[in-house]
């Protein structure tokens, strides 16, 4: 009678096996994503001995068993890989995702008159995607009132364009209530826009952008229209 002979790793295809008579523990893959970079590793539970650590063979059975544990590894730790990154071969992202205590400074100006105004209020963002979008939303602090949804995109670098920040599918800036109610003398039906952008640095996110539209303005019995540009400048930490 021929003496069994133990089933190897290198029968399987596996490489790398543990030694035998050890059983190493598995460490499982963090999936939450909740830092950057690789994945976080956390120690899991002993893997239980197998062929390899007892030197006794597998059969038919344990054979299939341990080919599918091994591939159900792999899978494993490539989904964090992929999951954390979006991309395992993409772009990096600045981490822009997140709540932000905001100015939003205001210059109105044309040739009659100019005015600042700086609002308190709050900025929340979510983390960029894949090609390195965002959604979000702001609101003004009393005793203004005002609130407006931001859709944007963030490059590797740190810069920004925006593509709402107000009404939606309106230009950058304008959110009509809140423009009407402190400049209610002015057309904001027609307005011109130089769009929107900025940067993160750091911790702190920087925007700019204008606007362009008509006041009306009385002397006496004479009433003229004045071309105006409202600057806004945005800063949160």
């Amino acid at each position: 009678m021929t003496a069994r002979r133990a089933v190897t790793p290198a029968d399987l295809g596996v490489t790398g096996a543990p030694p035998l008579g050890r059983a190493p523990e598995w460490q499982a893959s963090d999936l939450s994503c909740a830092t950057a970079g690789p994945a976080a590793l956390t120690r899991g539970t002993a893997r239980p001995q197998n062929c390899f650590s007892t030197g006794n063979g597998c059969g038919p059975n344990e054979e299939a068993e341990l080919r599918s544990k091994t591939l159900a590894s792999a899978t494993l730790i490539i989904g964090a890989v992929v999951g954390c990154s979006g991309n395992a071969d993409g772009p990096r992202y600045p981490p822009i995702g997140g709540d932000y205590a905001a100015t939003f400074d205001f210059t109105f100006s044309n040739s009659n008159e100019s005015q600042t105004l700086t609002v308190p209020g709050t900025i929340s963002l979510s983390r960029p995607s894949r090609n390195g979008d965002f959604s979000g939303s702001y609101s003004y602090d009393p005793p203004y009132s005002g609130s407006g949804d931001i859709l944007g995109t963030v490059a590797p670098d740190g810069s920004i364009e925006i593509s709402e920040f107000g009404d939606d599918q309106a230009p950058p800036m304008v959110e009509i209530d809140f423009l009407s109610n402190e400049w209610s003398f002015c057309d904001f039906s027609s307005v011109t826009t130089t769009g929107m952008s900025g940067g993160l640095s750091g911790n702190t996110l920087s925007l700019q952008g204008e606007l362009g539209f008509s006041c009306r303005y009385t002397n006496g019995s004479s009433v003229a229209d004045f071309p105006t540009t409202l600057d806004e400048t945005v800063t949160g930490s």
